[in-house]
Formats: C-alpha cells, structure tokens, sequence
C-alpha cells in the first residue's frame, strides 16, 4: 500500500474523536444506555490504531487483519441496529417485540443471502468465497442500519425522540456515513474514481459522524426512562392482544401528529 501524510493524518484523527466520544459517554452515563453502541465505538478506537500498527509491520497480517475486523464490524452493526431499534421504541413494547422478531429473521435472510451470493462468485479474482461472503454480509448490515437511521429522523417527533436527544445524534451520524458510503462504493464499482480517492472521502465522512457523536456526547440529552404505560401486559392482563395493542399505539401517533401541525 502506498499512502501518503493525508492518508496517516486522516487514520489518526479517527482513534483520537472516537477516544472523546467514549470519554464523554462514560463521564455522562450514556455508556449503560447504549452499551452496543459504546462498544462499537472502543471496538473502531482499537481496531484503527491496530491496523495502523500492522500495516507497518506486515501487508500480509494487515491484509488478514482488515478481514477479521470486517467480520467483527457486521456483528457490531447488526447488534446496534437491535439496540437502535429497541430504544427507539421503548415505549411501544408490542411493536417493538414485533419489530425485533422481523429484525432477527431479517438478518438471517440477509446472512444466507450473502452465502448464496459468495457461492456464485467463486469464480470471480475480485470477490470471491470468504471475502464475498463478508462484502455481501457488510452492505446488507449497512444498508439496514442506514434505513433504520433515516427511519427514525423521520419518525423522531412521533417517536418521542428530541433533536436533542443522542439517539437522534446517533442515526443523524450513521445516515450521514452510510449514505455516503454506498453512494461512494457506487462510484468506486463503476471505476469513475480511484479507489485511494474514494476510501479518503469515505474517511472525511466518518470523521464528521464521529465529530456529530462528540457533540452529542458532550451536549446531548440522555435518554428518558420507558413509560411502563406502554406494556401490553398491564393493559391486557388477560392475555397479549398484540392487534389492538398496535392500533391504540397508531391512534395515539396520529393524534399526536395532527396537534403538531
């Protein structure tokens, strides 16, 4: 690999903003409301300052190295999307053990799709068995995560999510990366830019999402408490009866958002 000042200075600032991000969650207690993400944060802190070692040492074990990070990466974005989704919705519990039920097989669908897809690449010197498998697995947890991120701004006021709120920072951050990132990888596959350019202006992006969790870290407000209100089983002691549980949930939204205008 042949990288340049910019390049090392773009690797540096990441551990270093990801280092004040945890700083701050765990100074304000955000940690233990968002444990998935927090880890997340010290899984990227460790794994850049890692790979930047290795890539001096050996391409070799730097070319394993990235892999093995990418492979963990995928677990970590699925885990955040759970926990996303399930803080999101933690006042609507049947809608949201729905949701996680959808969310898991989703994800299974999502694995098996990208076998599959590995599988038909076998033959390919550009993606190939292991490698495609993992690329494959990476855009699908990606493009979730980028989904359930816009999801949520667009629903934030019908979800009780604040603008100020670290969750809203949160996917506000992973919106801006991911989108950039799949529109940027589109570039990249059809070969109208280097891949040195691309991997530069995907880092610039990351910097800033790293840079709008810092503030958000520093500033934002933490997240309420569930209103137990919510729970099926206190309004339904009888027994769960999830369809009119979601739509007491949907009359209460549309309620809710025909004050607001």
């Amino acid at each position: 690999m042949h990288l340049h000042a910019l390049d090392y200075v773009l690797w540096v600032c990441a551990p270093c903003l990801e280092a004040g991000v945890l700083f701050f969650m765990h100074r304000r207690g955000l940690a233990a409301q968002l444990p998935f993400f927090y880890g997340y944060i010290i899984f990227q802190a460790v794994t850049d300052v890692s790979l930047l070692i290795t890539e001096r040492l050996s391409y070799v074990a730097y070319f394993y190295s990235y892999w093995a990070v990418t492979v963990l990466s995928v677990a970590f974005t699925f885990a955040i999307i759970d926990e996303l989704f399930r803080v999101a919705f933690r006042d609507f519990t049947a809608i949201r053990n729905v949701g996680t039920s959808i969310f898991r097989w989703a994800a299974l669908m999502v694995l098996i799709a990208a076998v599959l897809t590995a599988f038909s690449f076998l033959n390919d010197n550009h993606l190939a068995g292991f490698s495609g498998l993992v690329v494959m697995a990476d855009r699908s947890a990606r493009a979730m995560l980028c989904l359930l991120a816009l999801l949520l701004l667009l629903g934030a006021r019908q979800l009780h999510i604040s603008r100020r709120s670290i969750l809203f920072g949160i996917a506000t951050g992973y919106a801006l990366y991911m989108l950039a990132k799949v529109a940027l990888d589109s570039i990249a596959l059809m070969h109208l830019a280097s891949s040195l350019m691309v991997t530069r202006i995907n880092s610039l992006f990351y910097l800033s999402s790293c840079v709008l969790w810092l503030l958000y870290a520093m500033y934002g407000a933490r997240l309420p408490q569930p209103l137990l209100v919510h729970d099926p089983r206190e309004m339904h002691p009888d027994g769960d009866n999830l369809l009119d549980t979601m739509e007491r949930i949907v009359e209460d939204l549309m309620r809710n958002a025909q004050k607001t205008l």
